[in-house]
């Protein structure tokens, strides 16, 4: 099976990633994660579901324990059967179109419910290393995370996560750890794949994939802010509110990358992950001008401005 580098793991896929310029593992021993083809058994929960989703157009997202481990299961998309540990998944298509969604799934809701279960501080957010130090944005699907972090790329800054963005932080300091290579723009903002010159394509939930070129640094970098961007219409400069630590506290339980959870045990250890890297990282809103529709120099230009603002705020 193809292996990948991401998270901090060493990851074999039976299923094609679509996972950009991941690293490919040569060399290593065992791998962490294991994603395989099969058909999941069928099974009975043991108590009421961990979280439950449902989209509107009705996709429906459940995660159950099971007798041997976790089952999540996409309406009648597809479902992943995790052991115990986390660290094997069982994938199972139940239609055409499930099967056409799994790539994205995996590299998504799967490893960030596998990150979960292993424990580990997994947030909303695309990421950036700057002058050797990591910028995190946070959000909800639709805030900008990912098109903020193209901009910089623009301006010289590497990618380093999108979406999905582990973090391992000891109350003192924290680190980010390399995800997935590429990111997942809206329609809107192709023209920033093709300002950065990279490779790019469609995704089959018709995003525009950027694939920039592969990052040769480390797999973890410091962490130096989080940030959650507020586009606005109405800017005309990119501007940083640094957040009280309380308020970052809540700041950062509000955009959860696994969310609806309804297990008691789950809520809190999020909440415990949010109230350590509040104490080692600045939490700031990042009010950003914004247009339906880039173009190459006003891309260019605010990737510029905003490299600029960090550098100065980060300094």
């Amino acid at each position: 099976m193809p292996s990948y580098r991401m998270h901090g793991l060493t990851v074999d896929s039976a299923i094609p990633l679509d996972a950009g310029h991941a690293e490919v593992a040569t060399g290593r021993d065992a791998a962490d994660l294991r994603f395989v083809a099969g058909c999941v058994d069928e099974a009975t929960p043991v108590a009421d579901p961990l979280l439950s989703w449902a989209f509107e157009g009705g996709t429906t997202i459940r995660l159950v324990e099971t007798g041997a481990g976790y089952l999540l299961t996409f309406a009648d998309w597809c479902r992943f059967e995790f052991d115990r540990t986390a660290s094997r998944v069982v994938v199972e298509s139940l239609s055409e179109h499930g099967a056409r969604m799994v790539p994205v799934l995996l590299n998504g809701w799967v490893v960030a419910t596998a990150l979960h279960l292993r424990g580990h501080h997994v947030l909303h957010a695309s990421a950036v290393t700057l002058d050797g130090v990591a910028v995190a944005f946070m959000g909800n699907s639709g805030m900008g995370k990912s098109t903020i972090a193209a901009l910089l790329t623009l301006a010289g800054a590497t990618l380093l996560a999108d979406d999905v963005l582990r973090v391992d932080c000891d109350g003192r300091s924290a680190w980010a750890q390399r995800g997935v290579a590429s990111a997942r723009l809206r329609p809107a903002a192709q023209a920033l794949a093709l300002a950065a010159g990279a490779g790019a394509h469609e995704s089959v939930d018709g995003r525009i994939v950027l694939s920039p070129p592969p990052d040769q640094g480390p797999e973890r970098v410091p962490l130096g802010a989080v940030v959650v961007p507020w586009p606005s219409r109405d800017a005309d400069e990119p501007s940083l509110d640094w957040l009280s630590p309380p308020l970052a506290v809540v700041e950062l339980g509000a955009y959860p990358r696994v969310y609806e959870w309804h297990d008691a045990a789950a809520r809190r250890r999020d909440f415990g992950h949010a109230v350590r890297l509040s104490q080692a990282v600045r939490v700031a809103h990042l009010r950003v001008p914004w247009t339906d529709e880039w173009d190459l120099a006003a891309a260019g230009e605010l990737g510029d401005r905003l490299v600029a603002l960090l550098r100065e705020e980060l300094a």
